[in-house]
């Protein structure tokens, strides 16, 4: 089952009346990856292009997936920092991903090929992409006890259904649109961590995941959409209050507010600011 991250998420009944149409990119409007688009773009995590389309189906290379993953792990900024030489042979200097490139190697993300290459201008498979994805969220070592590369980390993406709505075929390169799902069902996953150390060394899952760990966003649920501009005009189009608390969110998609009013949901905020 697809993990939900919408400006307001698990709302029962009422989730087929939000419209993320205002917010989409042309060519993703009514298609599967609609949302997961819309919600990688608000989170900063994965844009569309300056003529207003995402392009879903064009190939990725390896070099922008290690920015996206690096965004998914809301250390983009770190990127700019990180600039400059890498250690592989064949990613010069001056390569605009070299920052991302490191970040992603610091973080255990990427490992590159055993020749000492990275290949940045390759098109990223399923199977690579799904093993940063993966290691990202923690699960290296049990991938590793599965097996290693790409079964091992395959099987993970199935059984924390990170792969939910994509068709894969790890040799095959991946396009925008399965990025983007596959990056988007990952946002609420539980992370791995180590729990022990030493030389008995202990990983577990732990409540905690990128959405909220990585990218600074709290996590409110089991509130009542009491207020919405249709009955409090001081509230704009896009804002609301929920039960028990006196702040005002922020929509920053484009959602009907009626659609939610005085029903139960969960939201992810920031600053006050629904993403």
């Amino acid at each position: 089952m697809k993990k939900i991250l919408a400006l307001v998420l698990a709302l029962t009944l009422v989730l087929g009346t939000f419209s993320f149409a205002a917010a989409a990119p042309e060519d993703v409007v009514g298609t599967d990856y609609e949302e997961a688009v819309v919600r990688l773009n608000a989170l900063g995590i994965l844009a569309g292009y300056p003529d207003g389309t995402f392009k879903p189906e064009q190939p990725v290379t390896r070099a922008e997936f290690a920015k996206i993953i690096v965004s998914a792990l809301g250390v983009g900024e770190a990127a700019q920092y990180a600039a400059g030489a890498t250690k592989f042979a064949d990613v010069p200097a001056d390569h605009w991903a070299t920052g991302y490139i490191n970040v992603a190697v610091d973080v255990g993300v990427i490992n590159g090929y055993p020749d000492g290459t990275f290949k940045p201008e390759n098109q990223v498979t399923f199977a690579e992409a799904i093993k940063m994805i993966v290691a990202a969220l923690g699960y290296t070592p049990k991938a590793e006890s599965l097996g290693g590369y790409p079964g091992g980390y395959l099987a993970i993406a199935a059984e924390k259904e990170i792969t939910d709505g994509v068709s894969v075929v790890g040799s095959l390169s991946a396009n925008r649109g399965d990025i983007a799902i596959m990056v988007d069902n990952s946002l609420e996953v539980n992370l791995m961590e180590q729990t022990a150390f030493g030389d008995r060394p202990v990983w577990e899952e732990v409540p905690k995941n990128l959405l909220i760990s990585k990218l600074g966003y709290n996590e409110i649920k089991d509130r009542q959409v009491i207020e919405i501009s249709k009955v409090n005009s001081k509230l704009k189009d896009n804002e609301f209050k929920l039960s028990g608390l006196s702040k005002t969110f922020e929509l920053q998609i484009d959602v009907n507010t009626e659609s939610i009013f005085l029903k139960e949901v969960k939201i992810f905020e920031k600053d006050d600011k629904v993403v």
